[in-house]
């Protein structure tokens, strides 16, 4: 009777277990709309793949989630979605998968990653395949072993701030078809090739303070590819920057520097000076508050010397 209560007690305790194993921490409230939260276990190993092409999805990573399809190594994306107008939104969370790490494949999605951590082992970090897309990566952090962000289809907008995205091999920033838009700000590419690569199209980049491109420019195979240079520079320099930028020459190789950054452009037509000139202010001398102490001691003394003088004349 021992042996069967323990029996019983020991499938009742797997069961449990077992069943809070598979618990999801990206779950689906209303339907088409995924919430990644902190309950355990964290991160979730499934992922979170809704591949039926009906309404709009919708997938939340709140704060302190992950999704890591990398460990229980299950060959799944973190997210896969498949309707056109889709929302994904990943927030000071953690991403981890062996393939597309993200990947939207119709149209007219939006991602944003916001203070978070992207890892792609064997493929792209995000792929947003289809076309008018949007992707906006700000303060993170993307490790690829294929592109970094990659547009897909025509007319995306990819915007990097304050983040690093390091490819090995791929480019950070793809804009694989027509009409699409990569601006770069306050944030590193690493490549061993090519830092952007836009495709054919009329395509546009910009280049603002702080963007750091280890690898080419390529604005592909289009008729009028822009390059703006929007960083603040100071209005000194103006006249000379716009000169440099003015003497670029259309659809060549060549190399520019601006504020000790240096950028190789490659097929590239138009070249537009959107200069930012900062006056040089000359600071106010100061004191610290180590100094303000030493002054009044400084001070304290000389009105002792002072007082004691008028009384040795007195």
């Amino acid at each position: 009777m021992k042996n069967l209560l323990f029996i019983i007690l020991l499938a009742v305790t797997f069961s449990f277990n077992f069943t809070q194993l598979s618990f999801a921490v990206c779950v689906e409230g209303p339907p088409d709309n995924w919430v990644c939260n902190t309950d355990d276990p964290n991160p979730d190993l499934q992922g979170v793949l809704d591949t039926f092409p009906a309404a709009p999805k919708t997938v939340t990573v709140l704060p302190g989630a992950g999704i890591d399809t990398l460990l229980p190594d299950n060959g799944a994306n973190a997210i896969e979605t498949a309707s056109q107008g889709d929302t994904i939104t990943v927030t000071d969370g953690d991403l981890k998968s062996a393939v597309l790490t993200i990947e939207t494949v119709q149209g007219d999605d939006k991602i944003t990653i916001t203070n978070s951590s992207v890892l792609s082992t064997d493929g792209p970090c995000i792929d947003s395949s289809d076309d008018n897309d949007i992707v906006e990566i700000i303060d993170s952090e993307l490790d690829c072993n294929g592109s970094g962000v990659d547009g897909g289809g025509d007319n995306d907008t990819i915007i990097v701030r304050g983040s690093e995205i390091t490819t090995d091999g791929s480019s950070p920033i793809r804009g694989a078809n027509e009409n699409d838009i990569a601006t770069i700000e306050d944030s590193i590419l690493n490549s061993t090739d090519t830092a952007v690569s836009m495709g054919p199209g009329d395509d546009r980049v910009n280049l603002r303070n702080g963007a750091v491109l280890n690898g080419i420019v390529d604005c592909g195979s289009g008729n009028l590819d822009t390059v703006a240079f929007q960083m603040d520079v100071p209005e000194e320099a103006l006249g000379f920057f716009g000169s440099r930028i003015a003497a670029l020459v259309p659809g060549t190789i060549q190399t520019i520097e601006i504020n000790d950054l240096t950028f190789e452009l490659e097929s590239c037509e138009i070249f537009l000076n959107e200069l930012v000139g900062i006056e040089n202010v000359r600071p106010i001398p100061t004191l610290s508050e180590w100094g303000l102490i030493a002054m009044a001691g400084v001070l304290g003394i000389a009105g002792l010397m002072v007082i004691r003088r008028r009384k040795v004349t007195a």
